[in-house]
């Protein structure tokens, strides 16, 4: 969502402050003197935090389920990277188009590759979409992941508390967690 106006805050040199910083690293440095983001980047810092949480509570098989936007690739091209090293395995990646009403025959489909956690890394209301159909379809035993920018009041209510019970979300603190102080 920052990509499109980054021109335009750079031609009129205004700064640009966005919630994501999923760009950072695809798009380089001096393409960005306006832009400045509020958290870390998913990609560096979420993606490690949940692998280290996956391996400490034994979970091996991974699957991805998506919107299609550059946030899918920029996950699977990590997972695919960071997951082998890992001890972990990657057992489906699926993508679907924006604003999709439906998406419980792919979720199906990821959830029969029989995978120990699924991953949802988007924002808006396609993640919605995806946990309510993932609620409706009820799969046993496999963990639901999502990241921090779901852990927010608006997204609870529009997805509703029972939709989200249980979902493991990795808000910004654990993004960082390495660098707090010890009694923090």
């Amino acid at each position: 969502m920052t990509l499109p106006i980054v021109p335009l805050a750079n031609q009129r040199a205004i700064p640009l402050v966005s919630a994501s910083a999923g760009f950072l690293g695809r798009v380089p440095a001096e393409q960005l003197p306006w832009v400045f983001t509020v958290g870390p980047d998913f990609a560096s810092k979420g993606l490690p935090t949940f692998i280290k949480y996956w391996q400490a509570k034994g979970l091996k098989r991974i699957a991805v389920l998506s919107n299609q936007t550059p946030v899918f690739d920029l996950v699977k091209s990590f997972l695919d990277k960071a997951a082998p090293p890992a001890g972990l395995e990657v057992v489906g990646a699926e993508s679907f188009p924006t604003g999709q009403p439906d998406v419980t025959p792919l979720i199906s489909k990821v959830v029969g590759r029989d995978p120990d956690v699924l991953l949802v890394p988007h924002v808006g209301a396609d993640v919605a979409t995806v946990l309510k159909n993932y609620r409706n379809l009820a799969p046993r035993g496999v963990e639901l992941t999502t990241n921090a920018a779901t852990a927010n009041r608006r997204f609870i209510d529009l997805v509703g508390e029972q939709a989200m019970e249980g979902v493991v979300l990795n808000g910004w603190k654990a993004m960082v967690v390495d660098d707090l102080p010890a009694n923090d």
